[in-house]
């Protein structure tokens, strides 16, 4: 990676020099060179991009990432894959998920903290995703949204599958603007809360 003033490229094994801005880093912490890094890649205009940049905690090389051959899958030109940001892995082993570019709607049945102490805890939410009814767990680190999130918040969400378990979680949760329309709760976003120290 290298980053200069507002953006930079990245150096990946199948992709070379992806431009990205740094207003996409997901990370508390500002960008250094030479940093691995998490991301998604999106098409516009014709050209490659880096969005929702985050700083891995663990360190993996170019070598390390390279991912064996699979077999071919109907839609695989639909799915990204990416190495997971929250639990430090052992030394090379890289695990890797398909993330859907499909967005998705759901409720949220059991809500999580986006800032929270206990690693383990997941929350839960429910969809119908292609005529099927599923609950679909996720981490406090797939929240997208900063404000506070609670049973029955209207959601959009992408699915991410693990390759190896075919294991379904929501990633990127986002909650709906009609939720907060619809709800008569005072929310605090992550930001205030940190601000103030509570």
């Amino acid at each position: 990676m290298s980053v200069k003033g507002g953006s930079g490229t990245i150096m990946a094994a199948n992709q070379n020099n992806l431009p990205f801005e740094t207003t996409e880093n997901m990370s508390l912490t500002e960008f250094a060179v030479m940093d691995e890094v998490d991301f998604t890649v999106v098409t516009i205009k014709g050209k490659e991009k880096a969005i929702r940049v985050r700083k891995l905690k663990c360190l993996v090389t170019l070598e390390d990432t390279m991912e064996k051959k699979v077999e071919d899958t109907a839609g695989k030109d639909k799915w990204k894959p990416v190495a997971p940001v929250e639990e430090l892995l052992p030394q090379r082993t890289v695990v890797f998920e398909d993330i859907s570019t499909a967005q998705h709607a759901g409720t949220v049945i059991k809500a999580v903290l986006k800032v929270s102490d206990k690693k383990q805890e997941q929350g839960l939410l429910e969809a119908s995703v292609g005529g099927t009814q599923k609950q679909l767990s996720f981490e406090a680190a797939d929240i997208l949204t900063d404000a506070t999130m609670f049973d029955g918040d209207k959601v959009h969400f992408n699915i991410s599958t693990n390759r190896e378990t075919k294991e379904e979680r929501a990633v990127n949760v986002e909650i709906l603007s009609e939720t907060f329309e619809e709800s008569t709760e005072q929310r605090r976003t992550v930001r205030s809360c940190l601000a103030c120290g509570t």
